[in-house]
């Protein structure tokens, strides 16, 4: 049961009921069709956002006599990833399983929807450091209300007030019909006492000073431009603090989603969002009757078990143009302002040539997710930084015991092009030495798999000549710091645990990506557990510090920013977590090699090759990493080189991958790298 049922009051469940009668008022002629035969039916959610409606949903099926077992806590992020996933199971007589069905997936979708919005409000705000409420309003649905309340507690936005009777709101047509704000609170006050706040709608500075004088407990900025917002919040709190006066300051009219951002300014104590409830999108759900009863899931008896396949996507075969407008939805392109804490859904693209010609012939490729999980381990992990010590012991408590949030799941994609033998979409060896890559994607610690980055796995694969496994690690934002590299670091004991051996993996890093590629290697020398065969670094982010000339020496011509670590915004304070703006010591940390690997233990690692272009931000970390590796290791066992550099003139962050020309430059080093591994 979700912690949030708790709030609902002993009538929602005659709701349901008044519900289900307005949906079968007299004969259910489709449940005569269907019949009592006992059925498993399977709840997909078949789009982005937050389970919300749990307690609903399950209400609806008691009243018909169906039992839900749930595969996700109430609050949870789904994310399909355009394909679709299993939530939950109802079980009962078909004609009692499509008897709630329209009914509950109604509510879900609705409650889901506004709990979406409501976390993604309050998400930004988190980043942004902005610290006031967010906040829905009375804008609900008649007879839904309670529906979307709760969406917004499960999203973690405020409901504001829930009717007429629990607070009250005095607009411009009471200040209208009484004379003015100071004749309206007196009003009020006299009948609703000490318990009930009283707020004001106001237009002006001048009203929110009158309805303060007046004795109201909140005023409401009403219709504000974000600039007069700013001044008008400043002046107002400051003649509150002067007067010792508590009075809290609401922003609100015409804030969207896409505005919102604009309005958290200081001074601000509640923004509230009529668009939480009003034109907000549903999440998508169906509720499918299974045609026979479903296979077992997939397990095994080591460290993890396989806890559900979500999807096999096999990809058709497709024309040039096809598949050069996939790929040219990948592009990471940050630009140099602040846009990606707002929209990572938009970044990152691998773009066509400079002639427009298409980047990848026709191909077939097959693509998969899986989720895991941990089921037993001794994992101490033993090392240097105390901080991190307890971050990272405290993960694998909360995973051992079943409580971590979003849990684990990895990609599998293949070329056809490679001609394997097999399944080759198992999580398992299909020979005895086939070597595989584990991909490691950046865009800022934020995205670790999106849909569209399937091109670029086939692109891998199809290449490199090797199965592509893709780690799909939890965002830095909402997961800080170590999170992530947890993340990356379980998926390669699963992948041990598969039957890989450490000789059969690469790991291949891009940008952020390759950041935590390099601090897995590192954890994993710390841990003393055995390396892999080699790694790929594209691009590599290896000191959060910025503090290499090409930062500024390029700044330029790279589309990367360089916001600084004295910004509440910066990427590595992000990626880190929530920190004190005057802490004097957070560069210091940063000089951690798990968080900054360029300053790690580099004896311990293996093959590694570097490729990075002569016009990025990036280059001389890059640099002088494979200088402090050809100093201290200039040979491997084997007698190759334990590093190599590939440099590109002329090429920024991304135009390493612009254009067929550069690929040609690109991928065929890494073909020979792997295959002397």
């Amino acid at each position: 049961m979700s912690r949030h049922a708790a709030l609902l009051p002993a009538t929602f469940s005659r709701t349901i009921e008044d519900w289900l009668a307005e949906d079968i008022p007299s004969f259910d002629y489709g449940g005569y069709v269907v019949g009592n035969d006992d059925k498993v039916a399977t709840l997909f959610c078949k789009s982005d956002g937050v389970l919300a409606g749990v307690p609903f949903f399950d209400q609806v099926f008691q009243h018909t006599g169906c039992t839900v077992k749930w595969n996700f806590e109430e609050g949870a992020e789904i994310m399909p990833y355009g394909g679709k996933v299993a939530v939950a199971e109802v079980r009962g007589p078909a004609r009692r399983i499509l008897m709630g069905e329209r009914l509950a997936l109604n509510i879900l979708a609705r409650c889901s929807g506004v709990a979406s919005r409501a976390r993604r409000l309050r998400t930004l705000a988190d980043t942004l450091g902005f610290t006031g409420v967010i906040a829905g309003t009375r804008k609900t649905t008649p007879g839904f209300r309670l529906v979307e309340k709760y969406g917004m507690e499960v999203g973690g936005a405020d409901t504001h007030r829930m009717d007429l009777s629990t607070m009250v709101m005095l607009k411009d047509n009471h200040i209208w019909a009484t004379g003015s704000i100071t004749n309206a609170v007196k009003s009020a006050r006299s009948v609703a006492g000490f318990s009930v706040k009283i707020e004001v709608e106001c237009q002006s500075e001048q009203d929110a000073y009158e309805a303060i004088d007046a004795g109201a407990d909140i005023v409401m900025l009403d219709n504000f431009t974000p600039d007069t917002l700013r001044l008008a919040a400043s002046n107002v709190k400051t003649k509150c603090q002067s007067t010792r006066n508590n009075v809290l300051i609401e922003a609100s009219g015409g804030i969207t989603e896409n505005t919102a951002a604009l309005y958290m300014v200081p001074g601000i104590d509640i923004i509230s969002f009529g668009t939480m409830t009003q034109s907000v999108p549903h999440v998508d759900f169906s509720l499918k009757i299974a045609h026979e009863t479903s296979e077992p899931a997939l397990s095994t008896n080591g460290v993890f078990s396989m806890e559900n396949l979500i999807r096999v996507d096999v990809l058709p075969g497709v024309g040039d143009t096809e598949m050069a407008e996939g790929e040219n939805e990948l592009v990471i392109h940050l630009g140099h302002t602040i846009d990606y804490v707002a929209e990572a859904h938009k970044m990152a693209k691998i773009p066509m040539d400079e002639h427009q010609q298409p980047e990848i012939p026709e191909t077939v490729g097959q693509y998969r997710i899986l989720r895991h999980e941990m089921v037993s381990s001794e994992m101490p992990y033993n090392i240097d930084d105390a901080d991190t010590q307890s971050k990272l012991a405290e993960l694998y408590r909360l995973d051992k015991n079943g409580e971590l949030k979003h849990g684990h799941s990895m990609v599998i994609a293949c070329s056809a092009d490679i001609g394997l033998d097999g399944d080759v979409l198992a999580d398992s060896p299909l020979s005895a030495n086939e070597q595989i890559v584990m991909f490691i994607n950046g865009g800022g610690f934020i995205i670790s798999d999106t849909p569209e980055l399937k091109w670029l796995y086939l692109r891998i694969s199809k290449e490199l000549g090797r199965r592509v496994f893709v780690p799909r690690y939890n965002s830095g934002f909402e997961h800080p710091f170590p999170r992530a590299l947890y993340d990356i670091h379980v998926a390669y004991l699963y992948l041990l645990d598969r039957g890989f051996r450490p000789e059969q993996i690469i790991v291949y890093g891009l940008s952020a990506g390759g950041n935590l590629a390099l601090s897995c290697l590192l954890l994993l020398d710390m841990l003393k557990e055995s390396t892999v065969a080699g790694c790929i670094l594209m691009s590599p982010y290896l000191d959060l510090t910025m503090s290499s000339d090409s930062w500024h020496r390029n700044k330029d011509k790279c589309v990367l920013p360089r916001v600084p670590n004295t910004n509440a915004h910066s990427l590595p304070r992000l990626y880190y977590g929530p920190t004190d703006m005057s802490d004097v010591e957070f560069e210091k940390r940063l000089l951690y090699p798990l968080l900054s690997p360029l300053f790690g233990n580099i004896k311990c690692l293996p093959h590694i090759q570097v490729h990075v272009g002569e016009h990025e931000v990036l280059l001389d970390e890059a640099v002088e990493f494979v200088k402090l590796v050809e100093q201290v290791n200039p040979l491997q066992n084997n007698g190759l080189a334990s590093v190599e550099l590939l440099t590109y003139p002329e090429k920024n962050h991304y135009s390493l991958f612009r254009g067929k020309t550069q690929i040609d430059k690109v991928y065929p080093p890494m073909r020979r790298f792997c295959d002397t591994l």
